[in-house]
């Protein structure tokens, strides 16, 4: 009784995707360009009060400030420093 219990729950979950629709196709969107802003920061070392002798250089693409951006070049300076 287990198993075939087991059987019609594991033939229902099955056919249950083989239902499903495929995606429907849409047309790719021409590319955007994005602006990047730069904007330097005070670099803390250690504490908050210790400030690295120069302003760390961020990125943020199209005015949002949540999400800040790091050229690589720039931080191979401080690390290498």
């Amino acid at each position: 009784m287990k198993r075939l219990l087991a059987l019609l729950i594991t033939l229902t979950m099955l056919l249950g995707c083989a239902v499903a629709e495929p995606a429907a196709e849409t047309t790719a969107e021409p590319a955007t360009t994005h602006q990047i802003e730069m904007k330097t920061f005070p670099f803390y070392v250690i504490s908050k009060t210790e400030i690295w002798w120069e302003d760390f250089p961020l990125y943020f693409v199209d005015g949002v400030e949540d999400l800040p951006f790091v050229e690589l070049n720039d931080w191979r300076i401080y690390l290498c420093s």
